[in-house]
């Protein structure tokens, strides 16, 4: 495909101090065949003030100004409007040069992070060079803001040094860690995504957009370049201390005494979503055609399931679920464990490492031990746990 089409969707709220550093990188990047969708989501600050300076001084910016209604729905927005799947909402303002169009390729980019400059030219000569991938994952820096600095360390899932080109399963094989996600991580075709949009009104949307992406492909390039900076900064989404109750969570207002509380159930409904949808989606799209593949991502939800939601349900009171999670926790236990006996087994194991975990503590209470002693326990248990998840 020559010269192909890319389109980067970059969500925005209230990221006025890092704005410019993100637009920047993209206007300016070595390949210049873009289509930049800027989706403001209700910002209250001077972020829309900075995004409409850039769509006035280059053609290729598209604007969309929206309510507030979470970074899921903004990046499925950006999607529906390149593919014009659906005209935007009246309450919706879009600032256009020109129509948009059906783009080959689509990449994320939050708008606290940045490009490197030649970032969508690799990707671009990567997809060329091999045409039979639909979805490339390339590695990025960190760059942690409190502190000034790029981190030394990198979450880069794969060990392998050298680019290459691997089929989902054999990928699923390489990864370092059983937490599957993909948002911003690469760019992928257009095409591919149709049918797939983020979930809306939870947090780590990027766990069941993997999920179904990743059912969807046959091969997946694996770039290990780092074209992307990932800010890690207090004001993000994912901070449990962030004590500004955001759209999707205005219900949790007044029945949890703390707003870390609230975030903590949050995070909750949001995993017994993310598992929920992706059983369904698994189940109902012929995947299990597939079987390897479909084991292998059935497998990465049971370790899900157990490692973030079967550690934390205790922490789930009956009087304080306003959205049903302990049902909607049971019903995906039951879809992930047919088997009577597994079930039992997988709650053992828990019963195991609750145990575990508190004979730990007081081993650190008695010896007095220090954080870092006691964190080092704590990975005891844990790893622990993720051994014996999958084995059943």
């Amino acid at each position: 495909m020559k010269n192909p089409n890319f389109a980067i969707i970059i969500p925005i709220y209230n990221v006025e101090p890092y704005l410019k550093q993100c637009l920047d990188s993209v206007i300016h990047q070595t390949y210049q065949n873009l289509q930049i969708i800027l989706v403001d989501d209700g910002s209250t600050d001077q972020s829309f003030e900075i995004a409409y300076e850039y769509f006035q001084k280059d053609q290729r910016i598209s604007i969309i100004q929206k309510p507030n209604g979470g970074l899921s729905q903004a990046r499925n927005v950006g999607m529906d409007y390149l593919m014009s799947l659906t005209p935007p909402p009246t309450d919706y303002t879009v600032y256009a040069h020109s129509k948009p169009f059906a783009p080959d390729y689509i990449h994320f980019l939050d708008s606290d992070d940045w490009f490197e400059l030649d970032c969508i030219e690799k990707c671009v000569s990567f997809f060329a060079n091999y045409l039979n991938i639909d979805c490339l994952w390339h590695n990025w820096f960190i760059y942690e803001d409190e502190k000034k600095q790029y981190a030394k360390w990198t979450s880069f899932p794969f060990q392998d040094p050298i680019d290459t080109v691997l089929s989902v399963e054999q990928m699923l094989q390489k990864l370092r860690t059983k937490h599957l996600n993909f948002g911003w991580h690469g760019a992928f075709k257009a095409e591919v995504a149709r049918e797939i949009r983020f979930i809306e009104g939870i947090e780590y949307e990027d766990v069941a957009f993997a999920f179904m992406l990743f059912a969807r492909l046959d091969y997946i390039g694996i770039l290990n370049q780092k074209l992307l900076c990932y800010r890690v900064r207090q004001g993000s989404i994912t901070n449990p201390y962030l004590e500004n109750y955001p759209s999707y969570m205005q219900d949790l207002k007044g029945v949890f005494q703390t707003f870390q509380k609230a975030k903590f159930y949050n995070f909750f409904y949001s995993d017994c979503v993310n598992i929920a949808q992706s059983i369904q989606y698994l189940s109902q799209n012929k995947i299990q055609e597939k079987k390897v593949l479909y084991e292998m991502l059935m497998d990465l939800l049971r370790w899900r399931f157990v490692r973030f939601l079967g550690a934390s349900r205790p922490r789930i009171r009956a009087s304080r679920d306003p959205r049903g999670c302990r049902a909607l926790y049971q019903e995906i236990e039951k879809k992930l464990y047919p088997s009577l006996g597994k079930r039992y087994l997988m709650r053992f194991v828990l019963f195991v490492y609750f145990a575990l975990i508190f004979l730990l503590f007081y081993y650190a209470k008695i010896r007095r031990l220090n954080s870092r002693e006691i964190l080092n326990l704590n990975k005891i248990a844990s790893s622990w746990l993720d051994w014996n998840v999958g084995k059943w």
